[in-house]
């Protein structure tokens, strides 16, 4: 990452992970969040640390502990004594780490996020949960900004409004979508009214949008993720994706610029040039207002509804021309015809001073990214031609060659130099190193060896039940369970199977059904061709516990437990799909009677109402006889 140009390492640290069971804390080895953060600090990447207690991330249950939802009072996610409890014994854990390694005194965390996307989940009360979240990070002498981040963007959602708690933004929006700026004008003036600067704290990889987001105001941005790679030992989760019910794959990359395997693909060039960029306009960039743009640009390529600039207090401004097409483009910037490849979206300078460079000048136009200046040499990155208009003077320069204006000498390099760019020398000596270019970077960092041990598992438990336990309560939070039983089923057509999660395999007398995975929807076994008394054996697998709360399916609730769920023997069965009476649109009196779901209307989308009383079959009574105590 650091070889990349980038400057912040942003990382979730997952409750569950350390507390492997209540009360049983690992902070070694792969745990070992202190080692991660002061290697962090030494190879120079500041720290945005992410604690939860709810992170999400395709992680096993959003990293909240399994046996949470063995407590039905304990709410999870709310201003709830009994969860609050818990999640206090987790900052307790891991908020001192972070507080002894906060920048500038003593390392390199910049930022504590609490909570993740609170803005999907429907939390009775945010600003109470939020300001004990609040307390007790400033309680363990977190000084750093806290943020939270909203998935949907509703800041108040997310923070609660609590002073003290700065809102920031994720962003996924389509690449190829015209209208990225506006919406990002948009929040950045929203958290302006609110005294603090636009914190995109995730949105897309693609360094076309990066650019998109930072011309249109952001301060931070986080793409998620860039270095892909793999969740181990049984921590994805299982979510809704897609569809209720994907399983979260084991291999998590979601083009990143690192492949899982290590391998660079193009956008690591990418991210190497912007981050020349950054470095060139420096502090600049920091202060630079956004705004719409005031330079008249027309493009014969697809672009930006609504293209974005940054002024400079001092004077120019930073123009974003985004081709969102496949097919090589003009633009015409302030009446001056400029090339621009397809699927970029150059920085261009417009009416930017030369000062802080030395240089007496002004550069009128630039259509390309400016990655480095000394005096009187000007270095651009593009692999078209770049034009180039100073104090008045407009100059075609091609790809990898160089030409003088008014004593500057001009250069321009293609991506992949670019992004090895190592200096820049007065006279207009220009280093490419084999190596990537890590900016700022005095000497390579050593590898370090971290050592492993093998956590203890915790001890199988066994015993009998009067009904199917939840895993979670025999001490199982990951892994796999064994159910076994004896029943009669003489007379019986089928079994119904509710609450079963995640993965099922199902025996009935030495017959093996095809795997079950309905995260808690009924399901019905055809037991035909079995009678008398016969063994039933089940394992179930968790595969992972639900990281967003989806009402959708049972066991993709928040907090859902896993394990065998009820198995029913079906002694009956009727046929309610029909008498239903009808209840809104037109529907009049006497009220119609239709099949479930049988009324007509052009009334789409508004509600209809359907009703029956159903009458279960009569119970069989028992007859005691004696006291013998047995009742048939």
């Amino acid at each position: 990452m650091r070889a990349s140009g980038y400057t912040c390492v942003d990382v979730y640290l997952p409750w569950n992970f350390h507390e492997l069971a209540p009360g049983r804390w690992s902070f070694e080895g792969r745990r070992d969040v202190a080692a991660f953060l002061d290697l962090a600090h030494e190879v120079g990447l500041y720290v945005i640390a992410r604690p939860g207690p709810y992170i999400c991330s395709e992680w096993d249950g959003g990293a909240l502990p399994a046996w949470l939802g063995l407590d039905g009072e304990l709410g999870v996610r709310q201003n709830e004594p009994r969860y609050l409890e818990r999640v206090i014994a987790w900052f307790d854990q891991v908020l001192p780490l972070l507080a002894e390694r906060q920048h500038p005194a003593n390392g390199p965390v910049i930022m504590v996020q609490l909570e993740n996307e609170l803005d999907f989940f429907d939390c009775t009360d945010r600003p109470g949960y939020l300001t004990a979240l609040r307390e007790a990070a400033r309680g363990h002498g977190i000084t750093v900004p806290l943020i939270a981040c909203s998935g949907q963007g509703d800041l108040a959602g997310a923070t609660g409004d609590v002073d003290g708690v700065v809102p920031a933004c994720n962003f996924y929006p389509d690449d190829d979508s015209p209208d990225i700026e506006a919406e990002v004008r948009r929040y950045a003036a929203l958290v302006a009214e609110r005294g603090v600067p636009l914190l995109v704290t995730e949105t897309n990889r693609r360094h076309r949008t990066l650019r998109r987001l930072l011309a249109g105001g952001a301060k931070l941005i986080a793409p998620y993720l860039q270095s892909s790679g793999w969740n181990f030992g049984y921590t994805p989760s299982s979510g809704n994706w897609g569809r209720p019910g994907n399983f979260m794959s084991h291999g998590y990359d979601f083009g990143g610029y690192v492949t899982s395997t290590g391998v660079e693909r193009p956008e690591y060039a990418e991210a190497q040039v912007l981050a020349r960029v950054v470095e060139v306009w420096g502090d600049r960039l920091a202060v630079a207002v956004p705004g719409a743009l005031d330079t008249e640009v027309a493009c014969d390529f697809p672009t930006s509804s609504d293209p974005a600039a940054l002024g400079f207090p001092e004077g120019g401004r930073l123009v974003a021309v985004a081709h969102l097409g496949t097919a090589p483009g003009t633009a015409v910037v302030r009446g001056v015809p400029v090339a621009v490849a397809p699927g970029s979206c150059p920085l261009m300078a417009v009416d930017v001073p030369l000062r802080p460079w030395g240089m007496d000048a002004t550069l009128t136009l630039a259509s390309a990214d400016l990655v480095a200046a000394a005096d009187g040499v000007l270095v651009f990155s593009s692999d078209v031609p770049v034009t180039v208009v100073l104090d008045g003077t407009r100059t075609e320069v091609p790809v990898s060659e160089r030409q003088a204006v008014g004593g500057v000498a001009l250069v321009v390099l293609p991506t992949a130099q670019a992004a090895r760019l190592r200096s820049v020398e007065p006279g207009g000596t220009v280093q490419v190193d084999d190596a990537p270019h890590r900016p700022g970077e005095s000497a390579p960092s050593a590898v370090h060896e971290v050592r492993r041990r093998r956590d203890r598992a915790p001890e199988e438990p066994a015993g009998l039940h009067a009904l199917p336990p939840a895993l979670e309560s025999l001490g199982v939070y990951r892994g796999r369970g064994a159910y076994r039983t004896a029943t009669d089923l003489t007379d019986i057509d089928e079994l119904l199977l509710t609450g079963a999660a995640d993965i099922v395999d199902l025996s009935v007398a030495g017959r093996s059904h095809p795997p079950i995975a309905g995260f808690g929807a009924a399901r019905r076994i055809d037991v035909r061709d079995v009678t008398g008394s016969v063994a039933i054996e089940a394992v179930v697998e968790i595969w992972g516990h639900a990281n967003f709360d989806d009402a959708r399916l049972p066991a993709l609730r928040l907090g859902a437990l896993r394990g065998l769920g009820t198995l029913w023997k079906v002694r009956t069965t009727t046929d309610v799909s029909s008498l239903w009476t009808v209840h809104g649109h037109w529907a009049g009196t006497p009220a119609p009677t239709r099949a479930l779901g049988g009324w007509s209307s052009t009334r789409v989308a508004a509600p209809v109402g359907y009703s029956r009383t159903v009458h279960s079959p009569p119970r069989r009574r028992c007859v005691c006889a004696g006291s013998s105590n047995r009742c048939g």
